[in-house]
């Protein structure tokens, strides 16, 4: 069974809509994610689902999503990685690149905000406007390097006694 852990801020400020709403009335633009993400759980029943925000979030609810607040949100992220048994199961989904790698290196599926994004049911239908992420709205290099970066090589080189 897949456990879906989210980067909540990272994925409403990728979304053009919901980040302008986030700047207005972060309550209303939490609870839109959530009910997207509600969406995406009833086409998949048998999938967990955590949304990690940073600090302190408006009061949202939901039956179905676990929900944390956490300063930093990448440090509760890593937390809850490290605490799967088989983190093979875990689809950590971020755009951030440290929370990416660290995914990735601990077995876990890492998935970028603006792909996810493109899953979620209300995007997809034929009534909604295509989605539009902050990140295709300008042709700027990305906010992120999206490589390993030398340092994490020499880590990962001493880990496997490679050097």
């Amino acid at each position: 069974m897949k456990h879906y852990i989210l980067d909540g801020n990272n994925i409403l400020h990728k979304h053009s809509g919901w980040a302008e709403l986030f700047k207005r009335a972060p309550a209303e633009a939490c609870r839109a994610l959530l009910i997207s993400c509600e969406s995406f759980l009833k086409i998949y029943p048998s999938y967990k689902l955590s949304i990690v925000f940073d600090g302190q979030i408006p009061p949202v609810s939901s039956t179905l999503i676990k929900i944390f607040a956490a300063q930093p949100a990448d440090k509760k992220i890593k937390d809850l990685i490290r605490t799967f048994q088989n983190p093979k199961l875990a689809v950590v989904v971020s755009s951030d690149t440290e929370v990416w790698n660290y995914a990735r290196l601990n077995t876990a599926t890492a998935l970028r905000s603006e792909d996810f994004l493109k899953e979620l049911p209300l995007f997809n239908s034929p009534t909604q406007p295509a989605i539009k992420t902050s990140a295709a709205k300008t042709k700027t290099p990305k906010e992120k390097p999206s490589g390993v970066s030398k340092n994490e090589i020499q880590i990962m080189k001493k880990l496997f006694g490679l050097e």
